[in-house]
C-alpha cells in the first residue's frame, strides 16, 4: 500500500533520484533531508524491524528529533529524568537530568516512534511504498526495487536495512564486529518502580538494563557475550538466577511476575553488539543507521546516532560530500569503541568472570583507553 502524497495505482512505476530501502528512523531521516532539498525520494518499508522495546534517547536528543522529524514525533513518549547505575561498585549512582546542561532524555514506545518518523517522511513529500523490495542494479547504474507488482527506479540507493546491511554487503561492503553481545529481554506488564529512569547494574554474567515504558510496562534485559548465553530451557534459569542476585534491579519488580506462565516466558533475544561496515558508502549507494554502524546499548547512543548520521548522509548527498561524511563516521565508530573499552575497563569486581576478564585483558592489552568519561 502506498501511503505518500499522490498515491500510485498498484501497476504504476515510480522513477526519481533516491531509493531508500528500510523505513526505520535513520532511513526516514535521510529521506526527509533529501526531500527538503528537492530530491525525489521513494522509501520502501517492509515493516520487519527488530528493536529493543523500551528504547531510550539520551540527554540532548530533543533538538535533533525536533529538527529532523518535528516535535510531534515525541508525542506519547515519556521524558527520562535520570540514569541510575551500579557499575564500578554495587552502590547506585544517580545522574539527574535536571542538572544536566543538555536536559532530559526520553523513554520511547519504539513502534510508535517509528510510525511517527515514517509519517514525518510522508509529510515531507517522500513517496512511501509498503512491502518487501527485490533490489537489482541496471546496466546504466540505476537501481530497481520491485515491490509486488510495482517498480521503483532511482539513481542512488540508501541501505537502511538494519544490522544485516543486506544490500551494502551484496555490493562489496564487509561487516566488521567489535563485540558480539546478546540481550535477553522481557517486557513485564507493570512498571513496578514509578521513577522515569533507566537503571543499569553490572553483574558477574554481564549487565542488566531496565526502563519503564510509556505504555505502562517495564523492560528488563540481561546483556552478555553471545557464547556465554545458555541455549534452550537453561537460558531462562540462568536469567532468573542472575536477576535474583542483583541488588537493585530486583527491587524494581513484583516478584510474582517472574514465574513460569507469566510474561517472562516470552523472552526476546536480540543482537546487541557493536559492528560496522568497512565502508559506509560505495559507487551509487550509501548505508545509514544500523546498516552503517550499530553500537553496544550501554552507550544509549545508537538510535540518536543513526538519526543524526542519517540526516547528515542526506545533506552529504546534496553537497557531494559523502567522502567527508564517511571519514566522520569512521571517527565516530572509533570514539564509540574507545568509550566502550573505557567503561567496561572500570569494572573489576568479578576476577573469575569470563565476561569481565575478557574486557580487563582487552583494556590491559591496549594500554588502557585514552577516552574521557561521557559528560
Amino acid at each position: 500500500m502506498v501511503t505518500s502524497p499522490g498515491p500510485l495505482a498498484p501497476t504504476d512505476a515510480w522513477s526519481g533520484d533516491v531509493l531508500v530501502i528500510g523505513g526505520g528512523p535513520a532511513g526516514c531521516a535521510a529521506a526527509i533531508t533529501l526531500a527538503r532539498h528537492g530530491r525525489a525520494v521513494c522509501l520502501v518499508d517492509d515493516g520487519r524491524r527488530t528493536s529493543w522495546p523500551g528504547e531510550t534517547l539520551p540527554t540532548g536528543s530533543t533538538g535533533v528529533i525536533a529538527d529532523v522529524f518535528g516535535m510531534a514525533a515525541l508525542t506519547g513518549h515519556d521524558r527520562a529524568f535520570c540514569v541510575r547505575a551500579a557499575w564500578e561498585t554495587e552502590e547506585l549512582q544517580v545522574t539527574d537530568a535536571l542538572a544536566h546542561p543538555l536536559g532530559e532524555g526520553w523513554l520511547l514506545d519504539r513502534h510508535s516512534f517509528d510510525r511517527q518518523a515514517k509519517s514525518a517522511a510522508a509529510h515531507a513529500g517522500v513517496t512511501i511504498v509498503d512491502g518487501h523490495a527485490s533490489v537489482a542494479r541496471q546496466s546504466d547504474g540505476d537501481w530497481i526495487a520491485r515491490v509486488r507488482d510495482r517498480t521503483c527506479r532511482g539513481t542512488l540507493l540508501i541501505d537502511a536495512t538494519g544490522r544485516t546491511a543486506a544490500l551494502a554487503r551484496r555490493w562489496g561492503a564487509r561487516l566488521e564486529h567489535g563485540s558480539r553481545l546478546l540481550a535477553c529481554i522481557v517486557t513485564l506488564p507493570e512498571r513496578g518502580d514509578r521513577t522515569q529512569a533507566t537503571t543499569v547494574e553490572a553483574v558477574s554474567q554481564g549487565w542488566w538494563y531496565s526502563t519503564p515504558t510509556p505504555t505502562g510496562g517495564r523492560v528488563i534485559a540481561l546483556v552478555s557475550d553471545s557464547d556465554l548465553v545458555p541455549k534452550g530451557t537453561a537460558r531462562l534459569d540462568w536469567w532468573l538466577t542472575s536477576l535474583r542476585a542483583t541488588r537493585h534491579l530486583r527491587d524494581l519488580l513484583d516478584e510474582s511476575l517472574l514465574t513460569p506462565g507469566q510474561a517472562i516466558d516470552r523472552m526476546q533475544v536480540s543482537q546487541a553488539g557493536t559492528g560496522w561496515l568497512s565502508e559506509p558508502c560505495g559507487p551509487g549507494w550509501v548505508a545509514v543507521g544500523d546498516a552503517a554502524a550499530h553500537f553496544d546499548p550501554l552507550s544509549s547512543q545508537g538510535l540518536l546516532t543513526g538519526i543524526l548520521m542519517g540526516a547528515r548522509a542526506g545533506q552529504a548527498i546534496v553537497d557531494g560530500a559523502l567522502t567527508d561524511w564517511s571519514v566522520d563516521y569512521r571517527m565516530l565508530i572509533e570514539d564509540h569503541v574507545d568509550l566502550a573499552e573505557y567503561y567496561y575497563g572500570l569494572v573489576h569486581r568479578w576476577p573469575q568472570s569470563a565476561f569481565w576478564t575478557r574486557r580487563v585483558h582487552q583494556h590491559s592489552s591496549t594500554g588502557g583507553s585514552s577516552a574521557r568519561p561521557l559528560p
